[in-house]
């Protein structure tokens, strides 16, 4: 029951779900002839989404987020026991799609690499939220991270699928099972840049020995003019900020 309330809380949360939540309230003003009260709702989620989809909100953000662990190259990367890399990052194998594809972010490919580099004789992916394929069967995501990686040669022995969880927390809980039946303490951490501070302080928690290697950057430290003109993609990346930084939150009142 706590998953789902803290779900439904998160999504509520978002600027999009904000906006519409405000719209609908000056709606329901308006309809009970409250004016002035529907005149400020309207106002103020204007202001909110204004401020939000300028990209140097978005940037602030996120470069909190992003700046906390810097990038990496492949080559720099210290060996360990194992590569870990959080879900989030592929498309369900579902028609149009004939196999899994990594249309989110990168860490499939960069797990892959890793390995192939030597970086590490064993991977772990992590993602349990189950649907149905297109035969029918069950799959999970942590089954279309592996298929990913199969594609990449990588043998199937050396890939192990975490695939009972649904958010960070439980990835978390259900990866240290699996990493201490295997006798893992030190591992590299892929997941995106601007989810590793809430991912890696999860699993400080049970004391591993941890290399982050975040991937994906989304912050532009170029300034251009376009930059001066709030835009949808702007507000995606103020909502995936916000979605993380009200996490660390959340994690920090109910740990």
């Amino acid at each position: 029951m706590g998953f789902y309330f803290f779900k439904i809380l998160l999504e509520l949360s978002r600027p999009w779900s904000l906006i519409l939540i405000s719209y609908a309230l000056s709606v329901w003003a308006l309809h009970k002839g409250k004016n002035r009260l529907a005149k400020m709702i309207l106002v103020a989620v204007f202001i909110f989404s204004l401020v939000l989809s300028f990209p140097f909100s978005a940037s602030t953000l996120i470069s909190f987020l992003e700046s906390q662990h810097p990038a990496q190259r492949v080559s720099q990367v210290t060996p360990a026991q194992a590569i870990v890399v959080l879900g989030g990052t592929v498309s369900n194998s579902l028609p149009p799609r004939i196999e899994p594809e990594e249309t989110r972010e990168s860490r499939l490919s960069i797990a892959a690499k890793l390995f192939l580099n030597k970086k590490s004789p064993i991977i772990f992916v992590s993602g349990g939220v189950p649907y149905s394929g297109p035969r029918g069967e069950l799959r999970t995501e942590s089954t279309d991270m592996k298929e990913y990686l199969l594609g990449f040669g990588i043998p199937s022995e050396v890939i192990i699928e975490e695939k009972q969880s649904r958010n960070t927390k439980e990835n978390v809980e259900y990866l240290t099972n699996l990493l201490e039946a295997q006798g893992i303490q030190q591992f590299i951490l892929l997941t995106s840049a601007y989810h590793m501070p809430r991912a890696l302080s999860l699993f400080k928690k049970q004391k591993f020995d941890i290399i982050p290697f975040p991937v994906s950057f989304r912050h532009d430290a170029d300034i251009k003019w376009q930059n001066l003109i709030p835009n949808l993609v702007t507000l995606d990346n103020s909502t995936l900020a916000l979605k993380e930084i009200l996490g660390m939150a959340a994690y920090r009142l109910f740990p």
